[in-house]
């Protein structure tokens, strides 16, 4: 899966550049960078928290670019994929609270404990949890009543709907509410997967 080998790439860069700087190197050590990352930009100037901001938007958007061909940060006309506007942040809260909502649906747990829970492999673990994740929570595949969450992005190919949305979110990844949604969902997640956090430590630290 193309996006799963991506953020293998991304997280083993950024554990790569980050064990150079003193950080422990597995997943733990992002948390650890993100968290101070967080309290240096709520104790900065205003300016300086808007361009370290925008420094880490740019950053995952030119992943994305590279990746997946979308028109990358200074090559975009100044809009987003080269088409769309900035989210505002309460569109951004919108979007990501039905996200953790469908996450955390009996729904979606369920077919995880009967799909994901009983795999030995990790990594198998892993690719298969983000395929249910995007397929159901993000394309709308858990009823028919569900609607695609990407769909407004790009009617004709649903993949590259959820990649601009990825790259429309990078301005508010570290918006503490959009976290705090996110993140607990993801512990009902990985609870119904069968992934303990070690696990999940143990798998980043082999990137």
């Amino acid at each position: 899966m193309k996006w799963q080998r991506m953020m293998e790439t991304h997280l083993s860069a950024q554990v790569h550049v980050l064990t150079g700087l003193g950080y422990p190197p597995t997943e733990q050590g992002i948390a650890i960078y993100n968290q101070q990352l967080q309290q240096l930009m709520s104790s900065v100037l205003p300016d300086e928290a808007d361009r370290l901001q925008r420094e880490s938007r740019d950053l995952w958007r030119t992943t994305l670019g590279w990746a997946f061909g979308l028109p990358k940060p200074g090559e975009d006309g100044g809009k987003v994929a080269g088409e769309y506007e900035e989210l505002g942040i309460q569109e951004a809260r919108e979007i990501m609270y039905d996200v953790s909502v469908r996450m955390g649906s009996e729904d979606f747990l369920s077919v995880l404990r009967t799909e994901v829970r009983g795999l030995t492999d990790l990594k198998e673990k892993h690719t298969k949890m983000q395929e249910l994740l995007i397929e159901m929570v993000y394309f709308g595949g858990m009823s028919d009543k569900a609607d695609s969450l990407v769909e407004r992005f790009d009617k004709e190919d649903e993949t590259r709907g959820y990649i601009v949305l990825q790259a429309l979110m990078a301005l508010h990844q570290s918006d503490p509410l959009i976290s705090q949604y996110v993140g607990g969902s993801m512990m009902k997640v990985f609870e119904a997967g069968g992934l303990s956090t070690e696990d999940i430590k143990n798998e980043a630290s082999k990137q």
